[in-house]
């Protein structure tokens, strides 16, 4: 089992995950909130030259928020998506339509805001899945829209699913385990939550709220 650790950056849970050499950052987490990270890795004697890859679930501001910044002091490869090199490459990308009438609410709301953060090249971009074990990690990244057109997912071969903003479970966006309150497309965040379960995944780990078990949420694509 991969050894993993949850890194609250702003409101957003980032990961880092122990690779054989080094380690690899799942999402930056919110702009200017970034001496959480560097604190949390002070704190546990792990150089930031540690980290080898970066990879974004995809580029909303609180997930690429600080990745001009991570990539520049880590010297680390950034991976996304194709579908969000545009986004990532302005620093700028929309929040997409609500789901429901808080979600609705909420888009609206935060659409008058600024949610801009630094632009960065991407390293590496991927179309498809991605296999994780050249890395040293026994998992793979999934494309998983709905979300986003480029959303992904890092689904760990011991079926734990690091699942970005496909899913949501915590306050104030959500109070129990569900589906995002943004999307590009429900259908689409049904037909990857369908993929993630057929792929072997029985745990979520959401960028917003605590973990939980795919029981969960298998009523909603209609696993009794």
């Amino acid at each position: 089992m991969a050894r993993f650790y949850t890194v609250k950056v702003g409101f957003t849970n980032c990961f880092l995950f122990r690779l054989d050499e080094g380690y690899l950052l799942l999402d930056t987490g919110v702009p200017g909130k970034s001496d959480l990270l560097w604190n949390f890795l002070r704190e546990r004697s792990i150089d930031p030259r540690e980290i080898k890859l970066t990879v974004l679930t995809h580029a909303h501001f609180d997930h690429a928020g600080n990745a001009f910044e991570v990539k520049a002091r880590t010297g680390a490869e950034l991976l996304v998506h194709k579908c969000e090199i545009e986004g990532l490459m302005k620093g700028k990308t929309d929040i997409p339509p609500g789901l429901g009438t808080w979600g609705g609410f909420l888009s609206r709301f935060l659409s008058h805001l600024d949610m801009g953060f630094n632009p960065v090249d991407p390293d590496i971009y991927i179309e498809g899945d991605f296999d994780l074990s050249g890395f040293g990690l026994s998992g793979r990244i999934l494309h998983t829209p709905g979300h986003t057109a480029g959303s992904i997912t890092l689904l760990l071969d011991s079926g734990e699913a690091f699942v970005g903003d496909l899913l949501m479970s915590g306050p104030p966006l959500r109070l129990s385990p569900g589906l995002p309150i943004f999307a590009e497309s429900r259908e689409e965040v049904l037909n990857s939550l369908r993929k993630l379960r057929s792929m072997g995944a029985k745990m979520f780990y959401p960028a917003h709220g605590k973990p939980f078990p795919s029981s969960a949420v298998d009523h909603l694509i209609g696993v009794p």
